[in-house]
């Protein structure tokens, strides 16, 4: 979320004259901040990842040559 939030700090100061488009990005971002806040975001933590299983691939039996898709 914080690179969005700079995203939005960029725009808008690429777009200041733009009454519409600084409102629009103050939505935006007062939204974000919204959504920061009803989901406990914290930009410091970050859950564990956990590796899946990968399980090996089941041999492909396959009559087509690599070769059936060149022109002659």
């Amino acid at each position: 979320m914080d690179e969005f939030l700079y995203s939005l700090k960029i725009l808008e100061r690429i777009y200041s004259e733009d009454e519409s488009i600084t409102k629009a990005i103050d939505e935006e971002r007062s939204y974000t901040k919204e959504w920061m806040e009803e989901n406990n975001y914290n930009s410091d933590v970050r859950p564990a990842r956990k590796p899946g299983k990968i399980s090996a691939s089941e041999k492909i039996d396959s009559t087509r040559s690599i070769f059936d898709d060149i022109d002659e």
